[in-house]
């Protein structure tokens, strides 16, 4: 369990392709969701969902004080994970790409494609092959 009043310092935000920043909590390295979010191509609000924090266990995540290391600005509240739950927060957000891109398209990821399933349509099935008359 982390001081509640200590601030720890951290260096500038990753860019895209970088690491997610890390604090240390008790000798363990924790890193801040907020990067994890955004390294995976998620806008950085979503650090602050309910879905996705609800998802990630208590023993997992914390709420922290953290400042750029160097700067003069205040400190701001910040969630941070472990590695398992880091490794939470990765499946939780993958899965969520997944979907998303199913309801923008309409189409299935590749993964859900290798998963067997099934193509969807957006037209309508038609019976103009049938010679019934």
């Amino acid at each position: 369990m982390p001081d509640a009043n200590l601030v720890h310092e951290v260096e500038d935000p990753p860019e895209t392709g970088g690491i997610a920043r890390i604090v240390e909590i008790d000798g363990e390295p924790w890193w801040l969701l907020r990067d994890i979010v955004k390294l995976r191509g998620f806008p950085t609000r979503i650090t602050n969902d309910v879905d996705l924090l609800s998802r990630i266990p208590e023993s997992e995540i914390e709420r922290v004080w953290v400042v750029r290391w160097g700067s003069n600005q205040r400190p701001s509240r910040a969630w941070v994970v472990s590695a398992a739950g880091a490794s939470t927060a990765h499946d939780v957000l993958a899965a969520r790409k997944v979907i998303t891109r199913r309801r923008r398209t309409g189409t299935p990821s590749p993964a859900w494609r290798a998963a067997g399933s099934p193509p969807i349509t957006n037209t309508p099935e038609t019976d103009e092959e049938s010679t019934d008359v």
